[in-house]
């Protein structure tokens, strides 16, 4: 069926578009949306992951610099660069 298609990018795009706005409780409602269409989407369990993980983060620290570093250090996931030693 074609309409289950649409409303999983749809969704994903919006689950997306919260997150990187900071509404992680959003984007986490979004995400399970999402993943009601397709357990098994590897893009959509990614970022499902973060947002619950930043969700709990902010819950938890009750501080706004908090959820701000861990999502500096989690936008920063694969990027590669180079440690030297001293």
């Amino acid at each position: 069926m074609l309409f289950p298609s649409l409303f999983f990018g749809q969704l994903l795009h919006y689950g997306i578009t919260a997150y990187k706005s900071g509404q992680y409780t959003e984007a986490d409602d979004l995400f399970d949306k999402v993943l009601a269409i397709n357990q098994t989407d590897f893009e959509a369990i990614f970022w499902k992951m973060r947002a619950t993980a930043m969700k709990n983060v902010s819950f938890a620290s009750g501080q706004q610099g908090c959820p701000a570093a861990l999502r500096r250090g989690l936008d920063a996931v694969g990027e590669e660069k180079s440690v030297t030693a001293s």
